[in-house]
Formats: C-alpha cells, structure tokens, sequence
C-alpha cells in the first residue's frame, strides 16, 4: 500500500514538477521576448506626442528657411546688380588713365583734373569691420563748345560701372570766344576686396 502510495505520489509530483518547469519556461519566455516589445509599445506610445511635435517644428522650420533661403537670393541678385555698377580697384585706375583721352575724344580740353581718395561708404558699426565700398571723387575743369560739353558728360555718365555728376557748372571763356569753361565734380564708387586696406 506504501508503495501505490508512492508510485503516486511520485506521479503526481513529476507532473507538478513538469507543470511548474513549463510555466517557468513561459514566464522566462515572455520576460525574454514578449516583455521587452511591450516595454517597447508603451515607450512609443508615450514618445508618440514628442516626435509629433518634433515633425510640427521641423516643418515650421523648413517653412522659415525656405523664406530665407528666398530673401537670401533676393539679396544676392540685388548685391550682383550693385556690384555691376561700382568699379573694382584695377577699373577705376583705368576709368582714371583713360579720363584725359575721353575728355580729348569730345574735343573738350582738359584744364584742371583733381583726384582725391574720399571716404569709405557703407562702413559698419563695429570698428574692426572693414568698409566694402570706397566713393572717390574726381574734378574735372574743362574747355569745349556746348554740344562737346554736352557729348563728355554723356560719355561719363554711360559708362558701365556708374559714374555720379554731382555738379556742373558751366561759364564763358572770355579769353576764346565760343568756348565754355566747365567744371565737374564726379563721384565713383570703388568696391573694395574684404580684408583690403582703406588707403
């Protein structure tokens, strides 16, 4: 009688003993691989309204720098026309050279011509910053009848890279009748290469 009574007991605990190892085996299972993609779930679903609102400031951010990406070509096309109409250093020493013979050109004479290096336009606040621009301003006293007067203010005021008369004024040459004296006052603007000295 002892041992049925052990045969079944010893049956009984074996299946326990199964029982227990199988649900072991899937409570260690389901803290190996279902656990962690429902901690995962969770985790999203919770980091759901911060990545929304990331996308929404991406998208306000994408907004505001096509706006200056589009400002930034505005500027830049109206730098390029502002730079098409100011002289680089080498154009005004020839604009300068070539002043004499163009004022001969127009059968004009020259009397008097007086060059001076003038200030820095567009210079920045801060002091270390350099100015781009440079206005330099040239005075021209000249002789010649009035359609020849008239012919070399043209000519200095079509040339490409923009030529300012500030001034002009004109009398009689008592000494050559028929003749006029005039005098120019111009204005040149000159940009300058960033770093370059203002001398």
């Amino acid at each position: 009688m002892h041992a049925a009574r052990a045969n079944t007991c010893g049956g009984s605990t074996r299946k326990l003993l199964s029982a227990a190892l199988i649900v072991i085996g899937a409570v260690a299972m389901y803290g190996w691989t279902v656990a962690p993609h429902v901690g995962y779930l969770r985790a999203v679903q919770r980091l759901k309204p911060a990545v929304a609102e990331m996308a929404a400031e991406k998208h306000r951010i994408c907004g505001t720098l096509d706006a200056k990406r589009l400002k930034l070509r505005t500027v830049q096309q109206e730098l390029a026309r502002v730079q098409e109409q100011v002289f680089t250093r080498e154009q005004s020493r020839v604009f300068l050279r070539d002043l004499q013979p163009l004022v001969e050109q127009t059968g004009c004479g020259l009397v008097v011509a007086d060059f001076t290096g003038g200030d820095d336009a567009g210079q920045a606040r801060e002091p270390r910053k350099p100015a781009a621009v440079r206005a330099s301003h040239v005075s021209l006293t000249v002789q010649g009848q009035y359609d020849q007067l008239v012919a070399l203010v043209e000519r200095v005021r079509s040339n490409r890279q923009k030529v300012w008369v500030d001034s002009c004024h004109i009398e009689r040459f008592p000494a050559r009748p028929g003749q006029l004296r005039c005098r120019l006052a111009l204005t040149m603007y000159t940009l300058l290469d960033p770093g370059e000295p203002h001398r």
